[in-house]
């Protein structure tokens, strides 16, 4: 008769820690965020909406009205991702000691395996892939980056996002190691004492402009990307362990299995998400659409052929906004609206998204 044993939250934590170490892409992204799941595979992450500030004015009567200008109740921005990612093992386990513990170190040994061989490159890859895809910032080079030029190069994708107010720290440089070799071999970089006295994750070579250095393999590294840069705030990476338990002296096979099942995905978080941007070859970004205003219409051109995405709340269209919608021709627009669009095209990064407010 089989025993189904469900491994310990213990154990679970073990190997959460052990894949944490291993991967390149885990310690870069914030693991609080506000989100709550429905079901299995729907995450609902909730972000602060903000509005212009109001001008303090002195001269309104008290008694009459508020110095302090319209008050507006602040509520929330949901945003809706679903899990796509979906992979499990089902594996035998030799009969070894008849263990009634169904011979843990063997199963420990068995996962050990899996995550590096075949869980966490699939994990760091997808996740860099979908980060870059869905970064906030895209900015497109008109040549590979070479040793005369990666040292300004990467200063220019910084300074984008400074510029847009994204905080300095905790930010981390990813960079395929196809161009880790210019980096290195760049004079900037040859003279700089690139460590700063801190610690850094295991593998990378040192800091640049306050960044943390992570190399990429080329093979885990996003097609048309030369480098990446990601703010722990800005980018999440939720998943879920649906299943991991052992089958002992299992019905149907002379021996014991264990069966292992997650489901994950990886997000940029759409109020923060200048706080990803990544460089890339020229040609591969949707053009950004023109938004004219005017009668009580909202009207978009220069999408060059791509699909372009449409909110009126101020929410971004380039992410799976429940209030998305696909343009097709003026759109009806009133006083408060807050009208948004982007493009996207198959085989191209996503545009800038606009942002109109309508008077």
């Amino acid at each position: 008769m089989s025993e189904t044993i469900h491994f310990s939250e213990k154990f679970r934590t073990s190997l959460a820690k052990y894949f944490a170490y291993k991967s390149v892409t885990e310690h870069a992204f914030n693991h609080n965020i506000d989100a709550e799941f429905s079901g299995n595979d729907i995450v609902h992450i909730y972000e602060i909406a903000t509005t212009d500030l109001n001008n303090y004015d002195k001269t309104v009567d008290p008694s009459t009205g508020s110095r302090f200008g319209k008050v507006i109740e602040v509520g929330d921005h949901r945003y809706t991702f679903k899990l796509t990612q979906d992979i499990s093992l089902d594996r035998s386990v030799d009969r070894g000691n008849n263990d009634a513990q169904f011979n843990i170190k063997k199963v420990g040994a068995i996962m050990k395996a899996y995550t590096d061989k075949r869980i966490r490159p699939k994990k760091d890859a997808y996740r860099l892939k979908k980060w870059a895809d869905e970064a906030g910032i895209h900015m497109e080079l008109d040549a590979a980056p070479t040793t005369e030029t990666i040292i300004e190069d990467i200063i220019d994708l910084h300074n984008l996002m400074v510029d847009e107010d994204v905080p300095e720290g905790e930010g981390t440089l990813y960079i395929s190691r196809t161009y880790l070799k210019a980096l290195k071999l760049a004079k900037e970089w040859v003279g700089l004492d690139s460590l700063g006295g801190k610690t850094l994750p295991k593998g990378c070579p040192g800091m640049f402009d306050g960044l943390v250095v992570q190399p990429v393999s080329s093979r885990k590294f996003p097609a048309n990307c030369y480098f990446a840069i990601y703010v722990k705030d800005s980018i999440i990476a939720p998943e879920k362990i649906n299943t991991f338990r052992g089958i002992k002296d299992s019905e149907n096979m002379d021996g014991d299995r264990v069966q292992y099942r997650c489901k994950f995905d990886a997000f940029v978080m759409p109020n923060q998400c200048y706080g990803a941007a990544v460089a890339c070859a020229k040609g591969t970004v949707a053009a950004t659409p023109t938004v004219a205003i005017s009668g009580g219409k909202a009207t978009v051109t220069g999408a060059d052929g791509a699909v372009v995405y449409y909110t009126l709340d101020g929410s971004d269209p380039r992410y799976l906004s429940a209030d998305a919608k696909v343009y097709s021709a003026a759109v009806d627009v009133k006083a408060g609206d807050i009208f948004r669009c982007c493009a996207k095209a198959d085989g191209k990064f996503a545009s800038a998204a606009t942002y109109n407010e309508v008077v």
